[in-house]
């Protein structure tokens, strides 16, 4: 009768007699006083946004499309956030920050990944409860050990993509103002142009130059771009046997420039003996969607 009427009791007397008891075991090691209960006033971390620094002669243009930054503080995963970020931190005095820059992979906002190859942010602030450390705009940039090729920009002589011989039209320079890629404080004036008619046309480029790629690691190719039908995007790949072409990643089209990453890892690893690579590029316009226009810039192989 006893454990019947025990049960009975308010379900509160019963968790406050829990408490009472798990405190008194606990007396030797601090007890449960009341300001253990207490929730921790967070200090702010605030970031406006985030930039590249390049040498523009040898690493090409510093536009990039970092998305989202990967925060630790004093060494603790604080998390990943989009651009602006304003976010709490559980810490109080002078602490290390580190920032990984984030980019989407292959254009896609599900495959999220630190860019490899570009330097840390490494920075220090001294938070206090309640209080909001700005810290503006960061800055970014290539390793020093990072390989920084400038596959096209289309500001030298000659054209380092060419039409394959199934490509209806070919890929053209144009300085026209309205259409060239801008990027402030950089001396870009020209960019690539393709125009495919109102037909089943298609549209389709290579690098003449062939590349030497490493094996088991990221190779990222960097292009800015402005398309008006999806362009697909890859390697072809050179064996003593044959010449594959390998499909990486499908561009959509849009209303205005943008810049992707696409991670060419997966195809260079699954041909291990390849003599070389080249990069293709292409598209294909059908009849009664009326002309299209195909826009690409800045083309660059990071590894």
């Amino acid at each position: 009768m006893k454990q019947e009427d025990d049960l009975r009791k308010p379900t509160t007397m019963r968790f406050s007699l829990f408490w009472i008891g798990l405190c008194s075991g606990l007396a030797g090691v601090g007890g449960c006083a009341k300001d253990s209960f207490v929730a921790r006033r967070a200090a702010y971390l605030s970031i406006d946004s985030i930039g590249m620094v390049t040498d523009y002669i040898a690493e090409g243009t510093a536009s990039h499309r970092i998305t989202t930054l990967w925060t630790e503080v004093n060494n603790e995963n604080q998390g990943v956030y989009e651009l602006p970020a304003l976010f709490p931190v559980l810490v109080e005095g002078t602490q290390s920050i580190r920032f990984d820059a984030g980019i989407n992979e292959n254009g896609t906002s599900s495959t999220r990944s630190i860019h490899s190859f570009l330097e840390p942010i490494l920075s220090s602030a001294d938070f206090a409860p309640g209080d909001t450390v700005r810290l503006g705009t960061l800055n970014t940039r290539y390793r020093s050990n990072a390989t920084v090729l400038k596959v096209e920009d289309f500001e030298g002589v000659g054209l380092n993509l060419v039409a394959s011989t199934r490509s209806d039209t070919l890929l053209y320079r144009t300085s026209d103002s309205a259409l060239v890629f801008p990027f402030p404080g950089e001396p870009g004036t020209q960019s690539g142009v393709a125009y495919l008619s109102d037909a089943d046309v298609l549209f389709e480029v290579l690098t003449a130059d062939a590349y030497f790629l490493p094996i088991a690691q990221p190779v990222f190719l960097e292009l800015n771009y402005w398309t008006e039908i999806p362009l697909v995007v890859g390697l072809e790949i050179r064996t003593a046997a044959q010449t594959i072409q390998a499909n990486t990643a499908t561009i959509n089209p849009n209303s205005g420039w943008n810049k992707i990453y696409i991670n060419l890892q997966s195809e260079v690893s699954g041909y291990p003996g390849a003599i070389d690579y080249k990069i293709f590029l292409g598209g294909l316009n059908f009849e009664g969607r009326g002309a299209k226009r195909v826009l690409i810039d800045n083309l660059k192989l990071v590894f």
